[in-house]
């Protein structure tokens, strides 16, 4: 018998959650920091038209400073109480997710917002 072992993160998070993480291929242990993350550019098309004007690459990463600048204070800790990530933590992930995001978002928008009403 074979048993998988589960990060905290993992165990407190929906499939609907984790879901928000496959598609954008992100580690599963953020504890659905992106899918919250896609929630809050659906609601806010001002933060989702920022996110999509990024174009880093792995030669000229995002900073988690860029992030705290893109996002703002407010987004921030919204995305801290709904993960229970420290903000530092938040930053640091989202360095990675938001160019994926910003990818997904230029090249399929549609699927990026409405995978959350599929499940």
């Amino acid at each position: 018998m074979t048993t998988t072992v589960k990060t905290k993160g993992e165990k407190e998070t929906s499939l609907f959650v984790r879901f928000g993480d496959w598609l954008s291929n992100a580690s599963m242990d953020r504890s659905g920091l992106t899918e919250v993350t896609i929630r809050l550019m659906r609601d806010d098309c001002h933060l989702a038209t920022r996110v999509s004007e990024i174009h880093n690459t792995e030669t000229n990463p995002l900073t988690p400073q860029e992030v705290e600048v893109l996002m703002g204070e407010k987004h921030l800790k919204y995305i801290a109480d709904q993960t229970g990530q420290s903000l530092e933590a938040i930053e640091d992930a989202l360095t990675e997710v938001l160019p994926m995001l910003g990818n997904l978002l230029r090249v399929d928008p549609e699927r990026l917002f409405q995978y959350q009403c599929k499940i």
